[in-house]
């Protein structure tokens, strides 16, 4: 139902903040005021969901009910709800039958979670428009709906990085770890004549991180005067000092490059636009794992005898990257931290290939460089992939790595041969699995020899996760650290009650199962008695990851504690029966058979969602208990690998 606003009327409608489902009756609600042209009127939808309330028939993300219960204009005081729409104009309603209420190519709910008004395009304030730019970095709101920023956040991301200088450069907004661009130190000696031109800058190198230093020298001299015999010899000079070792030092006469300088113009070599330029050096600087690395560069360049056409060195540090491809992180597989810390190698973890994730590759992308200088064969190439992992995903930035087999496959981009093969930065992928065998092949079946009147039926099932590949749970080395305490808890619900079974993990690494339960006995009062210490469980849950029978972390040894060990964890199942004597008594044909299946499975948090990383291991019990002499004795319990039909008949 809608209601004409008074300040527009016929023009402008306000949703009633109440929807009802007709059913053939009569509907009614009081409303607010009684001035003339009170106009309703109500809204047409083909949508048949009867859940109106929480439907979403324009699909934004925004219940239905959400859309057309006023709430307060961003910026503005708090309105009342009533059944006449807005109580002022500071309150805000969407239109539940369409996506975008104000046209402006803002989605509703991307507009309400990031405090815009969905109900102007930008003709009230500018700032709410699609070219609106609330936080001033540069970047409108479209785009940042695009790239997934936040809009009244400069740093989405708090990397001290501002969005759009993240954006001009190439690198990740909502990515934390990726925040470098390339650094460019450039001197040319256009000083009067004979005049040594010095400048020092200091370029800071993040713990952890790496550069591809590259060195350029050109000239204006070049080629009327760079000639072994001519008199106009420019120097130039450049001392860096590395976070190891003695420091790149080295002086050049402009006049011994000439023939370099040739073989450079034929082959188009170029760096921040000098051509031709001659790449003097190529090294990798890698910075301490415990603290940032400050690497102070000196240049100098001298303009000798004539003053004119000046020498130039180019200094670069750039900042090659390996990031996860679109649709890895968070759908395949994630990043995770390193135990290490922030100095640490940077890692991705996904499960093995399976029937549930079926993907065949983790796929990366290089950042921080030109094309040509990862391009092969191109005069400008700086650095390659490394084909000992992985390989070319089509693009020449895009690598990508098999997730068929478990291991950790270190991908590298290096500088190329000429350069030395220096390795100029890393991710690890890690492709994780656990594999599930019992230590027993048989349960224990233990009637109780305590009391000769009762029994009591179990069948310990002991279960050893395999964790691989093991030398990711080594914490003595740099890996991916799943050792820390859960962020987000697992799906784990009790089936009887649909209560969550709180402490089911407590490491980001687990042993789960899924259990599902039927018990009959041909005796009435016997099959009530079951029933009552616990109804049967139908099925296992839908949903893959669930556990419903893991209310606790006792049978677990965690793959990563050192009274463990490493990489193994242990679990266990314990079905039981355990009739009182009392029922079934004077029924000597009363029997009870139990059947409980399992599957027992691994699951990880890996970044801020769970993932299986096993099959499911299958097994089952059957307990089976008859009367005899008027008391209960076993009926042949078995135990048995995989899972028969269920429920048995």
């Amino acid at each position: 139902m809608q209601v004409s606003d008074p300040s527009d009327h016929l023009n402008k409608w306000n949703w009633a903040p109440v929807i009802e489902l007709g059913n053939n009756e009569s509907i009614s609600y009081e409303v607010d005021g009684t001035a003339n042209k009170g106009f309703y009127r109500l809204q047409y939808s083909d949508q048949t969901d009867t859940d109106l309330d929480n439907a979403d028939f324009d699909g934004d993300g925004l219940t239905n009910l959400e859309e057309i219960t006023p709430y307060t204009r961003p910026g503005a005081r708090a309105a009342r709800s009533i059944i006449g729409g807005p109580a002022t104009a500071n309150s805000v309603q969407t239109n539940p039958l369409d996506p975008d209420t104000d046209h402006d190519g803002l989605g509703d709910k991307w507009e309400r979670d990031n405090g815009l008004d969905p109900t102007d395009n930008g003709t009230v304030d500018p700032n709410n428009g699609a070219t609106g730019d609330p936080d001033g970095e540069g970047l409108t709101n479209a785009e940042e709906q695009e790239l997934g920023t936040d809009p009244h956040n400069q740093d989405t991301d708090g990397d001290g990085v501002s969005d759009g200088d993240e954006v001009t450069h190439q690198t990740d907004p909502n990515d934390p770890e990726d925040t470098a661009a390339p650094e460019w130190f450039v001197l040319t000696g256009d000083s009067a004549e004979d005049v040594v031109k010095t400048e020092t800058r200091t370029f800071t190198i993040k713990k952890g991180d790496s550069r591809v230093l590259v060195i350029g020298t050109t000239s204006a001299e070049y080629p009327q005067y760079t000639e072994e015999s001519s008199q106009f010899d420019d120097t130039l000079f450049w001392e860096i000092y590395l976070p190891e070792g003695n420091p790149l030092s080295e002086t050049v006469s402009v006049n011994n490059r000439h023939t370099a300088w040739d073989a450079d113009l034929v082959n188009g070599v170029t760096l921040q636009g000098f051509s031709p330029v001659h790449i003097e050096k190529v090294k990798v600087i890698h910075a301490s794992e415990s603290a940032d690395t400050v690497v102070p560069i000196t240049l100098k360049a001298t303009n000798i005898s004539d003053g004119i056409l000046p020498s130039t060195v180019v200094v670069g540090l750039l900042p090659v990257r390996i990031s996860p491809e679109d649709g890895m992180a968070g759908v395949l597989g994630d990043k995770v931290k390193s135990n290490k810390g922030e100095g640490g190698e940077k890692h991705f973890v996904t499960p093995k290939k399976s029937t549930e994730m079926a993907d065949e590759f983790v796929k990366l992308r290089a950042k921080g460089l030109e094309d040509a200088w990862l391009t092969p064969g191109d005069p400008n190439q700086l650095v390659e992939w490394d084909p000992s992992v992985g390989e070319l995903n089509g693009d020449i930035r895009k690598w990508k790595v098999k997730r068929d087999a478990t291991g950790k496959f270190p991908v590298k981009i290096r500088t190329i041969a000429k350069y030395g093969n220096g390795e100029a930065t890393k991710r690890n992928v890690w492709v994780t699995w656990a594999d599930i065998t019992t230590d027993a092949p048989t349960p224990e079946i233990l009637p109780a020899t305590s009391n000769a009147t009762e029994l009591k039926l179990k069948g310990k099932i002991r279960y050893r996760y395999n964790c691989l590949p093991t030398e990711m749970f080594d914490l003595t080395a740099d890996v991916a650290d799943l050792s820390t305490p859960i962020s987000v808890a697992p799906p784990s619900i009790n089936p009887r009650t649909g209560v969550a079974l709180s402490g089911g993990a407590g490491i980001r690494y687990d042993a789960s199962r899924q259990v599902r339960v039927v018990s009959r006995s041909n005796v009435q009062a016997v099959q009530s008695s079951l029933l009552a210490g616990g109804l049967d469980i139908p099925d296992y849950p839908t949903n893959i990851i669930e556990g419903n029978d893991d209310p606790d972390q006792s049978g677990e040894l965690r793959p990563y504690i050192p009274q463990g060990t490493t990489a193994i964890m242990t679990d266990f199942d314990n079905p039981h029966i355990d009739p009182p004597d009392s029922i079934g008594s004077g029924t000597p044909q009363a029997t009870i058979v139990q059947t409980a299946q399992f599957r027992e499975f691994a699951r990880a948090q890996i970044g801020s969602k769970w993932y299986k990383c096993s099959d499911y291991f299958l097994c089952q019990v059957i307990l089976k208990a008859k009367r005899e002499n008027d008391k209960w004795i076993d009926d042949g319990s078995t135990f048995s690998l995989g899972n028969s039909p269920f429920p048995p008949p």
